[in-house]
């Protein structure tokens, strides 16, 4: 059910592809308002410290090793806590869609 058939011609042969389907419907079921809050609600139940790492990563886009050194750490500790958070957020995420 997650899959629909897709039948298009290139070069006069008719080719079948199989493509995912649940980001349209997702993006059909929410709305950008639900989206917004959504992400409000998700910031703010994170600490000052993975605030501030969600800032310096999503928002001024900078890179480990600048992190490191604004967040006085190693690089991999930087490394260590962008992966620590990103699988927090997906969680968290997935916490709030599931509640909709």
């Amino acid at each position: 059910n997650k899959m629909k058939l897709k039948n298009i011609t290139y070069n006069e042969e008719d080719i079948d592809i199989y493509g995912y389907i649940d980001d349209m419907i997702l993006d059909s079921m929410i709305s950008d308002s639900v989206i917004e809050g959504l992400f409000d609600a998700i910031i703010c139940e994170l600490t000052p410290v993975e605030q501030k790492l969600y800032h310096y990563i999503y928002v001024d886009k900078l890179k480990m090793k600048e992190i490191a050194v604004l967040m006085d750490i190693t690089e991999a500790n930087a490394r260590q806590r962008n992966h620590r958070l990103t699988k927090k957020l997906k969680t968290m995420i997935k916490k709030h869609l599931d509640e909709i």
